[in-house]
């Protein structure tokens, strides 16, 4: 038993590895809304907010990546929903940030078991 088990768990890390890959991969799509900040005509203060902002939900989406997935439990909902607040306040301040919306789907789909991940999807 302990072969399988050990299998499995050699092939959820490397599940891990692909997705932490992609997952960096993608954060090339957060280059917009960066470049749109520094080359704006936006207060200091903003700018810097923002920025931080940004790196705060760049950081929790890695970590989701890293440690969390695949998780059944709460700490995918806590990081979801920390994911999801950091998204509308970038939103609010600039529009350019809507698409870290998408990236709340990507983790809201894999947070969950199937059925959940599919209600949450579609929120």
């Amino acid at each position: 038993m302990s072969g399988v088990i050990g299998a499995v768990r050699r092939w959820m890390g490397f599940g891990r590895t692909w997705a932490l890959t992609f997952a960096v991969g993608y954060l090339v799509y957060l280059v917009y809304p960066v470049a749109a900040e520094l080359s704006g005509h936006h207060h200091l203060v903003e700018v810097v907010g923002t920025l931080l902002g940004g790196a705060l939900f760049v950081t929790v989406y890695l970590v989701f990546w890293a440690r969390l997935y695949p998780d059944d439990g709460l700490a995918g909902l806590v990081a979801l929903a920390a994911l999801l607040a950091l998204s509308v306040l970038l939103t609010v301040v600039d529009n350019a940030w809507a698409g870290t919306f998408i990236y709340c789907a990507a983790v809201a789909g894999a947070a969950f078991s199937a059925r959940r991940s599919l209600a949450a999807v579609g929120l």
